[in-house]
């Protein structure tokens, strides 16, 4: 889970908009939030990912749902206001259900800075708060087979590049040849740009990354080489900004 911001409602949830809508629901029930709009905007704050667990909506045979924070059935009047809506996988969706948020908090990554609240030690999420504790249950943001899984994966997959970088380094460092350095400076790139807000998983990508010795002992030999540059100085700074650490 990552820090997300909402930004403006889109247009489709102006003020007769919604209460029109939420008339409709407290009349009828019908799910009034299927609106093709409202989903492409809530889909934009995400970068197109779940807004709890981070699968990539699209992929993965991850289909979206709009996601009430505050559940539909006893909060009504918040159906269709913009700051309760999120968009979310059919998993999360279905956890969380009609849990009470207001009675019993967890985390909205809209609200809240996930990393104040989680940690990442061994492809587990761990709680640093009674509300990270709360979101864990409730999420089942530990399951072993649908995300642990996948942060395991996502580790392997960070060791290869790692070890594909290191190889890079020392070719470059023999031969001192531009092209090896820009395969190297390349590999870099491309491991940061995984653990970029917009990629998916990426606060598992980051936490790992950056908990890695081999990475750390790359950037510090590009920067005793001078070949470290501003823009992976960005990509740096931004994926250590959303590590769960």
């Amino acid at each position: 889970m990552i820090k997300l911001t909402k930004g403006a409602a889109p247009a489709c949830l102006g003020a007769a908009e919604v209460a029109e809508l939420t008339k409709k629901f407290k009349d009828t029930g019908e799910s009034v939030w299927h609106i093709h709009e409202l989903k492409e905007a809530l889909l934009k704050t995400s970068f197109g990912k779940c807004a709890f667990c981070e699968c990539a909506l699209g992929e993965e045979s991850k289909y979206m749902e709009v996601e009430h924070f505050k559940f539909k059935d006893k909060y009504d009047d918040d159906v269709m206001k913009w700051e309760n809506l999120l968009p979310a996988c059919r998993r999360c969706n279905g956890k969380k259900l009609s849990h009470d948020v207001v009675l019993d908090p967890i985390v909205n990554p809209y609200d809240d800075e996930p990393s104040a609240h989680f940690l990442l030690l061994n492809y587990r999420l761990k709680s640093k708060t009674p509300k990270g504790q709360e979101s864990i249950e409730v999420l089942d943001l530990n399951n072993s087979g649908r995300v642990v899984l996948s942060r395991f994966r996502i580790g392997e997959q960070l060791h290869e590049m790692l070890l594909v970088a290191g190889e890079r380094l020392e070719t470059f460092k023999a031969n001192r040849r531009t092209s090896s350095k820009n395969r190297f400076l390349r590999q870099l790139e491309d491991l940061l740009k995984e653990s970029q807000p917009n990629a998916a998983y990426a606060a598992t990508t980051a936490t790992l990354l950056h908990a890695d010795d081999a990475y750390v002992a790359l950037v510090s030999a590009s920067k005793a080489l001078n070949i470290w540059t501003e823009e992976l100085e960005a990509l740096h700074v931004a994926s250590i900004a959303i590590a769960l650490r």
